[in-house]
């Protein structure tokens, strides 16, 4: 038989470098996690310009905003009635590499394709979700990071 004693100041002492690694770490997350928010919005605002010609109202319309006060949610969004029909498409031209590549399921957008009553075929000139997916990698690679840090610290 094996028995080990552990004093009750050493388990508070773990206790409360626990608690001030997951603040550190949730702090440090969270400013990665903004970075992120605010790359997307200037990469979409930078791709509609590049690729649409009536770009001034749709850029106006692009906001990054924490959800919830904890800063690890945040939101891109184009507030624009038409962001979706720029983005995606219409019609037959509809075109969804994007969007699944940034993990959303494709039925998410399907809703642009109409049904068929008129003839739209808009092509898609994609600004929101190529600005996510070029991030998404980068965002993966700091956080990584940034919890390794923060474990050698623990």
């Amino acid at each position: 038989m094996i028995t080990a004693n552990i004093k009750r100041h050493e388990i508070n002492r773990i206790a409360k470098m626990a608690k001030k690694f997951k603040k550190k770490a949730k702090d440090e997350v969270a400013k990665e996690l903004a970075r992120s928010a605010y790359k997307i919005d200037a990469d979409a605002k930078i791709n509609v310009q590049k690729n649409t010609t009536d770009f001034a109202g749709l850029i106006g319309q692009i906001t990054t905003e924490p959800v919830g006060s904890d800063s690890l949610t945040w939101s891109n969004k184009s507030g624009a009635n038409y962001s979706a029909y720029i983005e995606f498409g219409t019609g037959k031209k509809v075109n969804l590499t994007h969007l699944v590549k940034a993990g959303f399921p494709a039925s998410w957008a399907m809703q642009f394709k109409g049904e068929g009553i008129r003839e739209v075929n808009l092509q898609p000139k994609p600004f929101l979700f190529p600005a996510i997916n070029a991030e998404q990698p980068k965002l993966k690679t700091r956080l990584i990071k940034v919890l390794k840090q923060n474990a050698k610290k623990f």
